[in-house]
């Protein structure tokens, strides 16, 4: 063998060696960048892990809770009619109103308000009486089987005669 030649196979194996070792970097770059994907893929699918903990956490509450609950909304569902008829409304408001030695003075509905999974029915209501009949008043919507909410009141008394006048802005409920 000459010198030529063995120069000549020491180039093809210097070159074939080194096509090897960047087959051999690249392969491992490829490698490394699975592994990356694949350490953040371990990151999210922890994150998610975590988060249905807890989301499995809060479900046993919940069936600890369930005849709790329950009792909430069968109470709720007794306390929010299926439908509520507005001459109705203004019906229990005067017969309560007249029980308490009150007047009503202005009843006005104002626009329906859909939510989720019942109406609102908003109204302003004015009365006049003496405080303890107002009082008597208030007391007995409060402890009707009904719900309501009172957004705002007011009085407003008139000097000499004892009486006093209520604003009330409120809402009543039924299931949709």
């Amino acid at each position: 063998m000459n010198l030529e030649q063995l120069k000549k196979t020491m180039l093809i194996s210097t070159a074939a060696f080194l096509v090897i070792v960047i087959v051999l970097v690249f392969a491992i770059i490829t490698e490394l960048r699975q592994w990356q994907s694949l350490q953040s893929d371990i990151v999210v699918a922890e994150a998610q892990l975590g988060e249905l903990e807890q989301r499995l956490q809060r479900l046993y509450l919940l069936r600890e809770q369930e005849e709790e609950l329950v009792k909430q909304l069968e109470m709720i569902n007794n306390e929010i009619p299926d439908y509520i008829d507005e001459q109705e409304l203004i019906r229990e408001f005067q017969k309560t109103a007249l029980t308490t030695g009150c007047q009503i003075s202005e009843f006005r509905f104002k626009d329906l308000v859909h939510q989720d999974r019942y109406k609102e029915i908003p109204f302003n209501l004015a009365l006049e009486g003496q405080f303890a009949g107002l009082m008597e008043l208030l007391n007995s919507v409060n402890k009707t089987a009904k719900l309501y909410r009172i957004h705002e009141l007011s009085f407003q008394s008139s000097p000499g005669d004892g009486v006093i006048r209520a604003d009330l802005e409120m809402s009543s409920f039924y299931i949709d």
